[in-house]
């Protein structure tokens, strides 16, 4: 008859469950949609538009920003590789950003169906910003295909390949400036 030891089977087990549960999570997450939250956030005033806006002081508003690519379009180098990133700067301080990403299964966003979404935003409720003008920076940043220079090969995102109307000028840097003016 074979002895079992009870000691060092329960971590053993425990360790298996967590890594099971973590893989289940992980696998059930970039599939889960958008999260439901995000849609409310719409009736805010948007501020991502990169041309200069002026908005109200005592009403919430909305930076986002959000990218869209199938598998084949990153395959083909239309579109670069993730990982991404943006950054925003207003009046030179950098403004940490929430994320999430979804498969977009059925194309219920654009009609593009099997695309993966990856969408960068912040709120600001009213009152955050002071009355008057404020320098608003975004850039997008990217990992692969071409290694950078700064730390993890990240790079600001230039348009190599893909259409202008879609990824800017062949060439140039993707980091826009506008001002946001609060009255």
């Amino acid at each position: 008859m074979i002895k079992i030891n009870r000691s060092k089977l329960i971590p053993k087990v425990l360790v298996g469950l967590a890594v099971l549960t973590t893989i289940l999570g992980l696998t059930t997450t970039a599939r889960a949609g958008a999260p439901p939250f995000i849609w409310e956030y719409f009736q805010y005033n948007v501020i991502s538009l990169g041309v200069d806006i002026e908005i109200p002081q005592d009403e919430p508003c909305l930076w986002g920003v959000a990218g869209a690519c199938t598998e084949e379009e990153i395959e083909t180098r239309f579109f670069p590789k993730p990982p991404f990133k943006h950054r925003l700067f207003i009046d030179g301080e950098e403004i940490p950003l929430r994320r999430f990403v979804f498969y977009d299964e059925e194309g219920y966003v654009f009609g593009i169906p099997e695309t993966k979404w990856y969408c960068f935003y912040q709120v600001f409720e009213a009152g955050y910003f002071d009355l008057g003008e404020h320098e608003v920076i975004h850039e997008a940043w990217v990992q692969k295909p071409y290694a950078g220079s700064e730390t993890y090969g990240w790079r600001i995102f230039v348009n190599y390949e893909g259409p202008e109307y879609l990824y800017g000028p062949i060439g140039v840097q993707h980091s826009l400036t506008y001002t946001l003016t609060v009255i």
